[in-house]
């Protein structure tokens, strides 16, 4: 074995060939590119699960791109401390002559000089910016060689890198045959809590309201505008500097009297961590009682809602605040959620208190790794070109609330399609927002005399426009990928006022019963209901409803309700014969009171159910027992274009389930995403190792998703043409 003085000769020597780049085996497991905005294929997603890994990556490639032209600057026998009887002896320090970048090299070989190391690295980093204060954290950069990478090295190695911005490459140094080998070593100390969107609770909301100043002259609506952008800037800038996560809404509250019709209020909104620990545990991915902390947070969950409030209020919002202060009396108000917000039906004050109906967008602001991922999204070549194509014509950012609202939206994974499923839930709620813009638009365009500055019609257009659009958008992607000649959906053009015609909205209507779903008669029918009902549903739209038609429209919810339970109960019954108890459909069956026996469910006990609890439970239970008994609808799609995969992280991931006791799975997603997910049932079928072997499920383009196990080789072989791995 090398002595960490061999290893440090042996470094100097390569930097003076400049030949310590070329030395370094691995490069290529250091490629973040598949992230970036080179990549034209990809549409980023938020998985918190992946956030660690993906920094690692970026900042071992930007590291290894400061690399190759080095000059040795110091030595281990320099002290580097401009304070006199200190002593900082870093191994090497560089400087790339071409990008300027300082490039600090440690050895370790000991594990007991492995736990000096993050202490090592900040002491010296420090003495650096004390030679040169202004240096960013791109212009700083570590290179950690060590035989050795335990877990308390590379626990405080992706710390700093993941939250402390440290730019670190990570080197491996092992001895083969006879020589030294440096090789890339990505840290992978992540413990999965299996989070792909941030879960709905976590996303907590807080009204700031801007009420006039008492005892003093209030200023112009025009001067309180400039301050309350100037506080969202503040908060921004804040949130980044303590390292919070989180968004703000300006917006104009538009059911103030019209003497106060410029009144002004903030939401915050900022990631409960807690919450993460939570939504884990409620899906037994992390069990109780593995540690401490994860018992105590559960605890605090139920007892107190336990929530960092103070640290976003008090710290982030402070200086915000401040100014504010000056042109108004701001004031705390209303604890909520993101999801809260965005749900089209609200408790029965939803006209009074939901911002569906108030506020009107004015503009955002985000910060923290939120930040981070919606600025991506908005350059990444992917949504501008395909996805999104209205961000690069109408020259859009993240600060724009039609934007914003869409990705916050995908943050807590609410999409009306997700994945590009067309479920009947889906279908369900396509049909309940579309029904919903057509009421509202339909609504302004009789109000002759004001139009769309009538009331608070612009609020609810800005709402209800950013779901529709992003509903709609997904037809049109699944159009374009049908092989099958299929009439081409009706185009509904929509101004930069959100308006849009009625006649175009109802065209669409009736192409996506008639053509899209065509031979889908469950997937028709819970569009039409959503249709139908989306007034009924939702207290704002009730009070215009006649007797007549509400009573037409309660009459065909019960009969998609009873015809729902009906094919439940026959649909359990035969799958408990083949010996396959269906446990999410049993309590969907069970919560209308009804208990099954050792042979299923009496299917006559059911028309024992009211129609008031089947008109209640309709966007629960109801739909939810359609979905049980059905499959996505399904088209003969194009082959999806070859997309970089990160495989290593897949491997990991399953391989983390699998010590879970999961059943691992690649999904790729009707939308051409891939994940690892847990097969359930399917996945206990099959027996697998998961160092070689992955079951895959492909749902693209087929009702009923297509699953087998396969090698990893041979899935990274037939990413191009995944129709290969179930003809082979």
């Amino acid at each position: 074995m090398f002595k960490e003085k061999i290893i440090q000769r042996h470094v100097e020597n390569l930097i003076k060939k400049e030949g310590f780049f070329e030395a370094i085996h691995g490069v290529e497991s250091a490629d973040a590119s598949m992230y970036s905005i080179e990549n034209e294929s990809f549409i980023p997603n938020f998985p918190i699960d992946y956030l660690m890994r993906k920094r690692c990556l970026e900042a071992a490639e930007h590291v290894l791109g400061q690399l190759s032209s080095l000059q040795i600057v110091s030595a281990s026998a320099n002290n580097i401390s401009l304070h006199v009887g200190e002593r900082l002896f870093p191994d090497v320090i560089c400087c790339d002559v071409e990008s300027g970048s300082l490039v600090l090299i440690e050895i370790k070989r000991s594990k007991k000089t492995e736990r000096e190391t993050a202490t090592e690295i900040l002491a010296y980093e420090h003495e650096v910016r004390n030679h040169f204060p202004f240096l960013s954290n791109l212009d700083i950069c570590h290179v950690i060689i060590a035989s050795n990478f335990d877990s308390l090295l590379d626990h405080s190695v992706a710390g700093m890198i993941t939250w402390g911005g440290k730019q670190i490459l990570c080197l491996r140094a092992s001895y083969k045959g006879g020589k030294l080998d440096l090789s890339v070593h990505i840290p992978n100390v992540w413990t999965s809590i299996g989070q792909k969107p941030i879960p709905e609770v976590a996303l907590v909301t807080v009204d700031l309201y801007l009420y006039p100043l008492l005892e003093k002259e209030n200023p112009s609506p025009r001067d309180i505008l400039r301050v309350a952008e100037t506080a969202l800037n503040l908060f921004a800038r804040d949130g980044d500097r303590y390292q919070s996560h989180g968004f703000v809404m300006l917006w104009q509250d538009l059911l103030q009297s019209r003497e106060n019709k410029d009144r002004l209020a903030l939401t915050i909104g900022f990631i409960n961590p807690y919450h993460f620990m939570g939504s884990a545990l409620a899906s037994n991915f992390v069990k109780a009682g593995r540690t401490k902390l994860v018992d105590y947070i559960s605890k605090a969950l139920t007892d107190f809602n336990i929530c960092p409030t103070d640290s976003v209020l008090g710290m982030v919002c402070k200086q915000g605040k401040s100014i504010l202060e000056e042109v108004s009396d701001p004031c705390w108000e209303t604890f909520s959620t993101w999801q809260e917000i965005r749900t089209p039906i609200l408790d029965p004050n939803a006209r009074m208190q939901g911002l569906h109906y108030r506020a009107l967008p004015i503009q955002f602001e985000f910060w923290g790794a939120i930040g981070d991922f919606a600025r991506q999204y908005i350059t990444m070549p992917a949504v501008r070109q395909s996805f999104n194509p209205l961000i690069g014509k109408r020259k859009l950012d993240w600060r724009d609330p039609i934007i914003a609202i869409e990705i916050l939206d995908r943050l807590i994974g609410s999409e009306v399609v997700k994945n590009g499923r067309f479920t009947c839930s889906a279908m369900f709620w396509v049909g309940i927002e579309l029904g919903s813009f057509a009421t509202i638009v339909s609504t302004i365009q009789h109000n002759t005399e004001e139009g769309l500055s009538a009331g608070n019609m612009p609020a609810l257009l800005t709402w209800y426009g950013a779901s529709f659009a992003s509903a709609m958008r997904e037809f049109g992607f699944r159009w374009e990928s049908i092989v099958d000649d299929m009439p081409a959906p009706p185009t509904v053009k929509v101004s930069e006022e959100g308006l849009a015609k009625v006649e175009e909205i109802t065209a669409l209507a009736n192409w996506i019963c008639a053509v899209f779903l065509e031979g889908n008669d469950l997937h028709q029918n819970s569009f039409n209901i959503g249709l139908q009902a989306h007034a009924l549903l939702n207290p704002y739209f009730v009070t215009g409803v006649d007797e007549e038609t509400a009573y037409s429209v309660n009459k065909s919810i019960v009969d998609y309700g009873r015809a729902a339970l009906n094919c439940g109960a026959k649909y359990y019954n035969e799958a408990l014969k083949s010996g396959y108890e269906i446990t999410e459909l049993q309590r969907a069956l069970e919560s209308f009171g009804v208990k099954r026996n050792t042979r299923g469910f009496n299917i006559s006990r059911f028309d024992e159910v009211t129609d008031s609890q089947i008109i209640e439970s309709l966007t629960t239970h109801i739909i939810d027992i359609f979905d049980r008994v059905s499959h996505p609808v399904a088209h003969h799609l194009a082959s999806i274009a070859k997309v970089e995969v990160d495989w290593e992280w897949m491997k990991s991931q399953a391989k983390e389930m699998r010590l879970k006791g999961w059943h691992p799975a690649v999904l790729l997603t009707g939308d051409g995403g891939f994940s690892v997910h847990d097969a359930g049932v399917i996945g206990a079928m099959f027996s697998y190792d998961t160092e070689t072997e992955i079951i895959f499920t492909n749902e693209i383009g087929g009702s009923m998703p297509l699953t087998i196990v396969t090698t990893w080789d041979k899935l990274m072989e037939n990413m191009g043409d995944i129709e290969q791995l179930f003809t082979k």
